[in-house]
């Protein structure tokens, strides 16, 4: 469990620091690039040996993680692009909800336990998220971030984009996890992942500064330091916590998740005083029943 509430505190701090940069109006690519050469600087300097380049070339995961990596800048900047144009609130549900895909995976690939209970803590688990993320369409419209009309398809399939591509890349995780990964291997695998979203996200971003589209600012590089460590860990510990935890990747997801969109409404809560409705409170009591339930599977 506490693998688990590492990840979430973690990954919670996140969600605090884009909220953050978004009030002083940061730039979020060049941000998110440093983010990803800091956490991948993290994943170098915990590794306990060096190891070999024969030995990073003979591992089974490195084709996968180096497709990983380059889904984590691409969701990463979907997610942004989303938030412009389709909405805040429609964006962060359809992340979160994105947790339906590694649970479908676990037990149709992996052949995990479906009992009832499990059923039942996954859909409170479900229900939690949409209450918790819930905004009534007075805050959403304060809070939309979109400079222009956006067509009624765009809107529906940037969403979908996000909800796929998020939901893929926990896939992706579970699978190196289960198939092919050693514990020793954990800061290596973690280092490879964010240098290959550091280089794929610098190529990107110098397109994008050649064309004048994007600039370079100091407090890019100081809020991308700052994001860097806690995304480090924020995956390192979810991984651990797939290792070490002794529960299903089916039942880890689903407390994840509702343990960082319940800590990130209370943070907004009482941080940056946004307000919670009735059923934001109902959603935050039902994730803390959802997380009982799954933990007793």
């Amino acid at each position: 469990m506490l693998d688990i509430l590492l990840c979430i505190i973690f990954s919670a701090s996140l969600i605090v620091i884009f909220k953050i940069a978004g009030q002083r109006q940061v730039r979020t690519m060049p941000m998110i690039v440093i983010n990803y050469w800091v956490a991948a600087l993290c994943g170098f300097l915990l590794w306990e040996e060096m190891p070999s380049a024969a030995y990073l070339l003979q591992v089974a995961w490195l084709p996968w993680a180096l497709v990983l990596g380059v889904m984590f800048i691409t969701v990463f900047n979907m997610i942004g692009v989303s938030t412009l144009r389709s909405g805040i609130a429609v964006t962060a549900i359809a992340q979160k909800m994105s947790l339906a895909i590694p649970i479908l995976a676990a037990v149709f690939l992996f052949g995990e336990s479906l009992s009832v209970v499990k059923v039942l803590g996954i859909l409170l688990a479900l229900g939690s998220i949409l209450l918790t993320t819930y905004k009534p369409k007075k805050l959403i419209e304060q809070d939309d971030l979109s400079p222009g009309k956006t067509s009624m398809s765009l809107a529906l399939l940037l969403p979908l984009a996000v909800f796929f591509g998020s939901g893929s890349c926990d896939t992706v995780v579970t699978i190196i996890n289960k198939k092919f990964l050693l514990p020793k291997d954990t800061d290596l695998l973690n280092t490879v992942l964010f240098l290959t979203a550091a280089v794929a996200g610098t190529l990107a971003l110098l397109v994008q500064v050649l064309r004048g589209k994007e600039t370079l600012r100091w407090r890019q590089l100081g809020f991308g330091i700052v994001l860097g460590v806690p995304n480090y860990f924020s995956l390192y510990f979810l991984i651990k916590a797939l290792q070490r935890s002794g529960m299903e990747s089916s039942v880890v997801f689903p407390m994840v998740n509702i343990g960082v969109v319940t800590t990130a409404a209370v943070v907004a809560y009482f941080g940056f005083k946004e307000h919670l409705t009735g059923l934001n409170i109902l959603g935050i009591v039902l994730a803390i029943v959802a997380i009982y339930i799954l933990a007793m599977v």
